[in-house]
């Protein structure tokens, strides 16, 4: 009900249906009593304009830094990411506390929807068990042990993907990129983390939204990877492919282009699920996708990759060899 209301206050956007038709939390709190078609209506498009409600005010210091303060002096000047303090250039603390806090309570909400939607579409702790599995297989063929069969596993399903078409699954999709997209901004702008650190943050390191940007490309893999491989969707294959190799290409362009060790260690899980799902496609498909990533794949070796992940890739050129009639199977 809470996140219902946020919804419907003022705004641009329209307003999402109401707790009515979404159900009120204290009578019904998993929903399983709506119809179908009130679920595959109703709940892509709330989340959707959540997350735009939570994208309304981005990320950006660009008002707080240059608002002058209330004794008409300029707040300090950020250069190269470092903030130049001196008598005449304060911040005003007042100010810019609400807008930090305003940053981090965006941030928090952001990332529970997104955790919110992996769980709705496939069941809570579907996604952390298979992360484990997928870590689990690549250090058992690390190790000498055998990698497991190619073919996915089949689950039961207890989420909510069966329920949902293309469109709103589409719609989930385009919420998840936007968030993910959103994160990589604020990831990349160390000049404004400086400031955010200076100015409010504790710890030792400086904020940063890697959760939120690696879990949001990580739901969105496995709703498009579902779909691929679901012979039930397969007119939509085509479309899904599609999408796939473009959400790839642009996931392994921007770790490439990382420079940070953790940040890149913080993308070993997108990277696994990306590899093991490609090495189970059958070699149609499998082609299709290689051919797209392949130099991306070979800069990809030149990182100090952890061995798990090393292994998979190894996986992958060795495949390379007898699908694109490189090397004899004979």
């Amino acid at each position: 009900n809470d996140l219902v209301r946020y919804a419907k206050t003022p705004g641009k956007l329209a307003p999402v249906p109401g707790p009515t038709t979404l159900g009120k939390s204290n009578s019904n709190p998993t929903g399983m009593k709506f119809g179908e078609d009130k679920k595959k209506k109703n709940l892509p498009q709330f989340f959707l304009i959540i997350f735009h409600r939570a994208f309304s005010s981005p990320f950006s210091l660009t008002g707080a830094t240059r608002r002058k303060t209330a004794d008409g002096r300029k707040p300090p000047h950020v250069r190269h990411g470092i903030i130049e303090e001196t008598p005449k250039e304060e911040m005003n603390l007042k100010s810019s506390n609400r807008v930090f806090n305003s940053l981090l309570i965006k941030g928090v909400v952001q990332l529970e929807l997104i955790q919110t939607i992996d769980n709705i579409v496939f069941y809570p702790a579907t996604s952390r068990k298979e992360d484990a599995e997928t870590l689990a297989l690549a250090a058992a063929e690390l190790s000498g042990g055998t990698p497991g069969t190619e073919q996915e596993c089949q689950r039961e399903e207890q989420g909510m993907y069966r329920l949902l078409s293309a469109p709103p699954s589409a719609r989930l999709v385009e919420c998840l990129m936007c968030s993910h997209r959103f994160a990589k901004t604020f990831n990349t702008n160390n000049a404004q983390r400086n400031v955010l650190w200076k100015a409010n943050f504790k710890g030792s390191v400086k904020p940063n939204m890697l959760k939120q940007e690696t879990q949001s490309l990580a739901c969105v893999m496995r709703i498009l990877f579902k779909m691929y491989s679901d012979e039930a969707r397969r007119n939509h294959g085509p479309a899904v492919q599609s999408s796939l190799i473009k959400i790839c290409c642009e996931a392994l362009e921007y770790f490439v282009g990382l420079t940070n060790e953790a940040h890149r260690n913080a993308w070993t899980s997108i990277l696994l699920l990306i590899l093991t799902r490609i090495l189970k496609m059958p070699d149609e498909r499998f082609a299709a996708h290689v051919s797209s990533y392949y130099p991306l794949l070979c800069e990809i070796t030149c990182f100090d990759l952890k061995p798990e992940l090393r292994t998979v890739l190894r996986r992958v050129f060795i495949r390379i060899g007898p699908v694109f009639n490189i090397i004899s199977t004979q």
